[in-house]
C-alpha cells in the first residue's frame, strides 16, 4: 500500500473511530469536561480576588515548594496558558479527551495525559538542577517562568490514541508538527512537548503489549 492511501485508511479509521458510538459518547464528555474546566476559571478570572485564588491553585513554577508542587501541578494543566488564547486551550484539551476517549477509553486517556504532565514537568526541574557546564542545563530564570496550560496532556494523548489505533503515519506527522513548533518555541514548552511525546509513545507500546486498552 502506498504511503498516500495508508494515510487516508489511518485517517479512516480514526475518523471511525470518533463517529462510533463509543466515540460519540467521548465527544460529549470531552466537550462538557472543557466547558465545565475553562468556564469555571473564566469566571473566577473574572473578579480579582478570585484571580489570585486559581493563580495561587494552579499557577505551577518550577521553583515552588514541595507541597506547593503537589496541589499546583495536577492543576496547572487545566489552567490557561499565557502566551495562547483560552479557545485555543480548550481545543486541545477537547481534541485529546475526545480522541483519547474514543480510542483508549477516559481513563487510560486521562492517566497518560497527566502521567506526561507531570513527568514533563518534574523534568524540568531535574534540567535546571544541572550545572551550567552540563548539556542541556536551563537558565535560572526558568524557575519563576509560570508552567500552565494542557498542551503536554494534548500532545501525548494523541500520539498515544494515534499510535494504539495503528494510525503510524498520522502519528509521524503529528510529531513532525510538533517538534516544528517546537523548535520555534523559545520557552520551556519545546523541551515539555518532546518529553510528553515520549511518554505517550511508551504509554503506547505498553498499551499495546498488555492490551489494556478498549475496556
Amino acid at each position: 500500500m502506498s504511503p498516500a492511501r495508508r494515510l487516508h485508511a489511518e485517517f479512516s479509521a480514526v475518523g471511525h473511530a470518533l463517529r462510533s458510538p463509543r466515540g460519540g459518547r467521548s465527544a460529549y464528555i470531552a466537550a462538557g469536561a472543557v466547558a465545565l474546566a475553562f468556564g469555571v476559571v473564566w469566571l473566577l478570572l473574572r473578579d480579582a480576588d478570585s484571580m489570585r485564588t486559581v493563580h495561587l491553585l494552579t499557577g505551577y513554577r518550577a521553583d515552588d515548594t514541595d507541597w506547593m508542587t503537589v496541589i499546583r501541578l495536577p492543576l496547572s494543566a487545566f489552567a490557561p496558558t499565557q502566551q495562547l488564547p483560552p479557545w485555543v486551550d480548550a481545543l486541545q484539551l477537547f481534541a485529546a479527551l475526545a480522541l483519547g476517549s474514543a480510542v483508549l477509553g477516559w481513563p487510560v486517556a486521562a492517566l497518560v495525559g497527566m502521567t506526561a504532565h507531570i513527568v514533563a514537568s518534574i523534568a524540568i526541574r531535574a534540567l535546571l538542577e544541572l550545572p551550567t557546564d552540563v548539556p542541556g542545563h536551563l537558565a535560572p530564570l526558568q524557575r519563576s517562568a509560570l508552567d500552565t496550560g494542557p498542551s503536554v496532556v494534548f500532545v501525548a494523548v494523541v500520539v498515544c490514541a494515534l499510535l494504539v489505533d495503528d494510525a503510524v503515519l498520522c502519528a509521524v506527522l503529528f510529531v513532525l508538527a510538533s517538534a516544528v513548533v517546537g523548535a520555534l518555541t523559545a520557552d520551556l514548552a519545546g523541551i515539555e512537548h518532546a518529553i510528553g511525546l515520549v511518554v505517550g509513545g511508551l504509554a503506547a507500546v505498553a498499551i499495546r503489549r498488555h492490551e489494556i486498552v478498549r475496556t
